[in-house]
């Protein structure tokens, strides 16, 4: 809706040849200007034509003119009745019109139905203090009001606007708002910017609201300050103007935002239950054993597969195509994962045990993991990296997962056990760490104590002391393999115990300050854990 500006004396005397010094005026301004982008009745906001600011809105079909008047003068006293009443003199005459509530009815010279409004920095005296209740908000002071109205008809009766309205309309249709001081009007209107971002799902920084205040402050001094002869259609700022630059603001946001977001701080609940753990500190061992627990009494593979599903993302996508997604979300994502699994040596087995050991790392350990470190193996390097934050110093965890059947599970430990050696070497840490600083994207990770470590200036040893070694086991469990019954768990926990004391005496004595960690996870069967994990990711 285009609404022709409320100019009719083209002069630039008054307000627009004062400007000088009208910060205050300005910073009101912006607060009208956020106000417009939630208040679907205000079309337009205008500066320096009918008063210092008016409103124009379009209330259920009504026209309507909201002339604001900005009192910035520093006083000790409160407004009062005889102040706003007060008319200037020439000698012992008093000068009609020129009362501050005579000026602001004056403004009542166009076809649109009149408001009123003061915004002041001082307060008010009681006396006023019912014009500074909300219009909407005001049954209780009714009957206050209604006498304002009638003192205020009984002041300066000659004096009616352009309308043939009086001052008893006027008192009957003014709004005081007390704004306080600047730096407050300021402070308010950032905040107000921070609030209305969050509710359109953006979070800026400080600074990006500052900036969002400083150019709508820009844009208010511009209006109040183009000439109204020559420029008269700049001195109003539609909704249909803010709202785009409103758009294009957020915008802007949520792609810095996307730039440095940090991809990895949502997590799911957890879904495997810790059921065992032992933490031998002396000899840098410790095993953890995990349970999927039964359902109705069945074992719940097609839940765990749902699960390990919604970990794909952060193992097949680098984190800056994570950071274009709002949330933790497999299913959104499912297209491109699939295109990141197409062509890749990985096999179903090793997919499903390297999410296996994700899930355990991220829920368990809060660990930030490297992503695509899956797909840049080479022989005798980790299939996962992750940084597991603590308060000693934080570790680079370089893990292993295996799939173990039945008739595999001697040999498999074996070849595990035996390619263990390597596994601190200094060419596989160099190896790990040329792909970690090739694949780490900083902007969206958390810093890390270890991320000096990360360049080819720092010394293997350091980074070695850093390292520690996870090693997931999803074996076939005889227990589980014959359905639930009441003492599985029991049976569970003293099974997971003797794995770890087998695994644990086979480690070679050359990881004998490396520290290693055991995950256990029993499971009925692996062929038929796969093909359900094959079904979630295709389904």
């Amino acid at each position: 809706m285009t609404l022709d500006v409320l100019i009719d004396d083209p002069s630039n005397a008054g307000g627009v040849a004062a400007r000088a010094g009208f910060t205050y005026q300005d910073q009101v301004g912006v607060g009208f200007l956020l106000d417009m982008l939630v208040d679907v009745t205000v079309v337009a906001v205008e500066f320096e034509t009918a008063d210092d600011i008016t409103l124009r809105l379009l209330e259920n079909g009504r026209s309507i003119n909201e002339y604001i008047q900005v009192k910035t003068t520093e006083d000790d006293r409160k407004w009062s009745i005889k102040e706003i009443t007060a008319r200037s003199k020439s000698g012992k005459r008093t000068i009609p019109g020129t009362s501050l509530c005579e000026k602001s009815l004056a403004c009542d010279r166009f076809e649109a139905e009149p408001r009123f409004r003061i915004v002041s920095k001082r307060d008010v005296a009681s006396a006023l203090r019912p014009f500074c209740v909300p219009r909407g908000r005001r049954k209780a002071v009714t009957e206050k009001l209604a006498a304002l109205k009638e003192s205020f008809s009984k002041k300066h009766k000659s004096f009616t606007s352009t309308n043939h309205r009086n001052l008893g309309h006027w008192a009957e249709n003014l709004y005081w708002q007390v704004a306080g001081s600047g730096d407050g009007l300021e402070r308010d209107c950032i905040n107000k910017i921070l609030r209305m971002c969050e509710a359109e799902g953006s979070i800026p920084a400080m600074a990006q609201a500052e900036a969002m205040y400083g150019e709508l402050l820009s844009q208010v001094r511009e209006a109040s300050e183009a000439d109204r002869a020559t420029d008269g259609d700049k001195k109003s700022l539609s909704r249909t103007e803010i709202k785009r630059w409103w758009k294009e603001e957020l915008a802007d946001i949520r792609a810095k935002s996307r730039l440095h977001i940090k991809v990895y701080t949502s997590l799911p609940e957890p879904f495997l239950t810790e059921i065992t753990t032992c933490d031998e500190v002396a000899i840098a061992r410790s095993m953890r054993g995990f349970d999927v627990e039964f359902d109705d009494g069945e074992w719940r593979s097609e839940a765990l597969c749902d699960y390990l599903v919604d970990w794909l993302p952060e193992i097949a996508l680098p984190s800056h195509t994570l950071a274009q997604f709002d949330r933790f979300s497999a299913r959104q994502l499912l297209t491109k994962i699939l295109d990141a699994l197409k062509g890749r040596r990985i096999d179903d087995d090793m997919l499903l045990a390297e999410v296996l050991l994700h899930a355990v790392m991220r829920n368990h350990l809060k660990s930030e993991p490297v992503p695509c470190r899956l797909f840049n193996m080479e022989d005798g390097a980790a299939t996962s990296a992750h940084i597991v934050f603590d308060d000693s110093g934080d570790q680079l965890w370089l893990g292993r997962p295996h799939l173990l059947r039945a008739d595999q599970h001697a040999e498999i430990l074996t070849e595990i056990t035996e390619s263990l050696h390597v596994a601190v070497s200094s060419g596989i840490l160099k190896s790990e760490r040329r792909f970690i600083m090739t694949l780490r994207e900083p902007r969206h990770a958390r810093p890390s104590s270890i991320d000096r470590l990360f360049t080819d200036r720092a010394k293997i040893e350091d980074l070695r002391r850093a390292v520690r070694l996870p090693i997931l086991l999803a074996y076939e469990s005889p227990h589980l393999a014959t359905g639930f019954y009441d003492s599985y768990l029991d049976d569970l926990i003293a099974e997971a115990d003797q794995e770890y004391a087998k695994l644990k005496h086979m480690l070679p004595a050359a990881l004998i300050n490396i520290s290693v960690h055991i995950f256990l996870v029993p499971v009925p069967n692996v062929d038929s854990l796969l093909s359900d994990f094959e079904r979630a990711i295709t389904k």
